[in-house]
């Protein structure tokens, strides 16, 4: 008997047990054997995938703190503030926050809208690192 032989007789054995079972069958086959549990299973998954989030959440929060804090020690917190509020994307921004909020002091102003910030970075941040996970 040659390898060719050897190999056609192990190919017909795999397709041989291979079993064709219908879904249904294979249903009342799990739904009549009590010993899997799948619940408690399933439960560890949703787990698993809740700490998983939880873990993400944090790590891109974190990320954002950093670079929003490296920031602020490159440019100091008005500067940052001024620079932000330049921007044609935040001049909307700059006119709703300061005509809602003409009470507050300055500083109070740049820490809101550095919490702000912060807040668009995070979700910036996961974004980007959810459309990384995609690609891989």
């Amino acid at each position: 008997m040659n390898n060719s032989e050897i190999i056609k007789q192990i190919n017909e054995l795999f397709e041989e047990s291979i079993l064709n079972l219908p879904d249904e069958d294979i249903l009342k086959e799990i739904e009549s054997n009590s010993e899997i549990d799948f619940k408690r299973h399933l439960k560890h998954i949703k787990k698993l995938n809740t700490q998983a989030k939880a873990n993400l959440q944090r790590s891109t929060s974190e990320k954002a703190k950093e670079i929003l804090n490296d920031l602020i020690n490159q440019f100091g917190k008005s500067e940052l503030l001024s620079r932000l509020l330049k921007q044609p994307k935040y001049q909307e921004l700059n006119l709703q926050f300061f005509s809602k909020h003409e009470g507050i002091s300055n500083f109070d102003r740049g820490s809101t809208l550095i919490d702000r910030k912060l807040m668009e970075l995070i979700r910036e941040l996961k974004e980007e690192i959810e459309d990384e996970e995609d690609t891989n």
